[in-house]
C-alpha cells in the first residue's frame, strides 16, 4: 500500500457480488464478463443455506468457481452459510470443526483455485450464537485454529462485524494478536447507514 499517493489506477479491486452466482450457468459467463467482476462472496462447498426464503440452497462454490475462474474473480467463501437459517442454526462444536473440515477437503477435492479467503462467521455481533458456550473471539481463535489444520496458507478473512465499531475491533484485533489468530484479511460491512 502506497499512502503516499491518493489516486491509483483502477482495478476494479471493488468490483463483486455477495452470491451473484447461483449455479453453473447462472449467469453465464457471457454476462459476467463485461462486468470485470474482481471479488464474489459465495456460499461454502456442501452448504445448506437458503438465502432469501430460496427453497433451495444456492450458490455453492464447488458449483460456481468454474465460472468465477473464467472471467478472472476470486472467491471469498462464507464459511457460517453452512447452516441453514439466519441467524444461523448453532449446532454443537463437534458438528461445526467437521464442516469446516469437510468445506475445506471439498474444495482441494474438487481442485477450486481462486478461494482468497475463507470467512469463517458473518455478522457475529449480531449472529454468534450463545450457544456456542463461548465469546465470538474464543470461538473466532478455535476456528482460525481448526481451519490452520487443513489450510496453513489461504488467507483468513474476518471478523465481518456488521458495521464499523472501533472498541469492538479493537477487542477482537488484540485477542487476535495475543492468540496469534490475526485474520489476513480485516473486514466488516455497513449495514447501520
Amino acid at each position: 500500500m502506497d499512502a503516499g499517493t491518493v489516486v491509483r489506477p483502477v482495478t476494479r479491486v471493488g468490483s463483486g457480488t455477495l452470491y451473484g452466482l447461483s449455479d453453473a450457468n447462472t449467469p453465464p459467463v457471457s454476462i459476467m464478463q463485461p462486468l470485470k467482476l474482481h471479488q464474489l462472496r459465495q456460499p461454502p462447498p456442501l452448504h445448506q443455506h437458503r438465502p432469501n426464503g430460496s427453497p433451495v440452497p444456492v450458490g455453492d462454490t464447488l458449483n460456481v468457481w468454474r465460472n468465477a475462474a473464467a472471467i478472472g474473480a476470486v472467491i471469498t467463501v462464507d464459511m457460517a452459510d453452512s447452516f441453514d437459517g439466519f441467524p444461523y442454526r448453532w449446532t454443537n462444536w463437534n458438528d461445526w470443526y467437521s464442516r469446516i473440515d469437510k468445506m475445506i477437503a471439498a474444495a482441494k477435492s474438487a481442485g477450486v483455485s481462486n478461494i482468497d479467503a475463507w470467512e469463517p462467521w458473518n455478522e457475529p455481533d449480531w449472529t454468534w450464537p450463545s450457544a456456542s458456550g463461548v465469546s465470538f473471539n474464543e470461538g473466532w481463535v478455535r476456528t482460525y485454529q481448526r481451519i490452520r489444520q487443513s489450510e496453513p496458507n489461504q488467507a483468513i478473512m474476518g471478523p465481518s462485524h456488521s458495521r464499523w465499531d472501533v472498541n469492538w475491533m479493537r477487542s477482537f484485533l488484540n485477542n487476535a494478536k495475543a492468540t496469534n489468530t490475526v485474520p489476513q484479511v480485516v473486514s466488516w460491512h455497513e449495514l447501520s447507514g
